[in-house]
């Protein structure tokens, strides 16, 4: 697909983007807008929107794979900003490595690229989600805890966890599609239909969202811990997908869109497990929309110039 295709495929995507911002500046929708349509995508199009690409998927070891590049990439995010804040002072250790890692998958990721990718392809997505959610969800609190506290010693807790993870609607619905091709099962038709019909409001109330959420602010005092957690952000999930484009062994549209993928925004869930540290919302907010702007510039380059993967 080339560049010119690729903008005019996007192109709406960019639009609705574009007017959710222009209602907040007018005055129309606010942040308490953004929060009722956040619990509509988190709790009914995004689980529908994921049960819809993923039921008709065939799972295999690949596709646990691609789960597994969704830990390790967290994994390898939460490590680096342990690394490059360790001369900082608590909080500001503690908010890079809560701002560091997390990917943006459900309300970015997959309503992005929807539209360029289905099948195995789209289920490798979620399977990447549903690896990253559990780091996203798990050791992030605690690793962020133990370096505010300015202790090496670092306290998992598997019922915590758990229990978080269990507490996620589209959590939920990955364990119910593992549970379908575990058993050979599938959706009667008219559930179907009305999972369909949820699924076909996820891209545009996601990104309606993500507009009325940006900002352009660009604090003074937040400017090094901006600079820091994006430059390290970008340049670890350029070697992870180096890594994947040339190593990952699936077929080659999986390793497209697994390599495209690793560039999604931060998460926005960041920006509330900032605040529940007690570190600075505002600039974590200003971090996710500068994620925004240069993953979807990254990820647009990327569907227009990537061949098929070398092999």
């Amino acid at each position: 697909m080339g560049m010119w295709a690729t903008l005019q495929d996007s192109a709406a995507y960019l639009l609705v983007l574009a007017a959710g911002y222009g209602l907040k500046r007018l005055g129309i929708f606010g942040a308490e807008h953004a929060s009722v349509f956040a619990k509509l995508i988190m709790t009914i199009t995004l689980p529908a929107a994921v049960l819809k690409g993923s039921a008709s998927a065939q799972l295999n070891g690949v596709l646990f794979l691609a789960a597994g590049v969704g830990f390790f990439a967290n994994v390898l995010l939460l490590t680096a900003a342990v690394l490059v804040s360790r001369k900082l002072e608590g909080d500001s250790r503690a908010f890079c490595v809560l701002n560091t890692n997390t990917f943006n998958i459900g309300n970015f990721a997959m309503p992005f690229l929807s539209a360029f990718t289905q099948g195995q392809a789209f289920a490798a997505i979620c399977m990447f989600d549903m690896g990253s959610a559990l780091t996203t969800f798990g050791p992030n609190f605690t690793v962020a805890q133990a370096v505010r506290e300015g202790t090496d010693r670092v306290r998992i807790r598997p019922g915590r966890i758990v229990k978080t993870l269990l507490s996620s609607p589209t959590f939920d619905v990955y364990l119910f599609i593992l549970l379908m091709h575990l058993f050979r099962l599938q959706l009667p038709k008219p559930i179907f239909d009305a999972v369909s019909m949820a699924a076909g409001a996820n891209t545009f109330l996601a990104m309606l969202t993500i507009g009325i959420l940006f900002e352009f602010r660009f604090p003074r005092a937040g400017r090094d811990l901006i600079f820091r957690v994006l430059a390290t952000r970008y340049a670890v999930c350029t070697a992870a997908a180096l890594a994947v484009w040339f190593w990952f062994p699936g077929d080659a549209e999986v390793v497209r869109v697994l390599t495209i993928t690793l560039f999604a925004p931060i998460a926005n869930c960041a920006t509330i497990f900032t605040v529940q540290h007690r570190c600075d919302g505002a600039v974590s907010a200003v971090i996710n929309s500068f994620s925004m702007v240069i993953s979807v510039c990254i990820m647009m380059i990327l569907l227009s110039v990537l061949p098929m993967p070398i092999r």
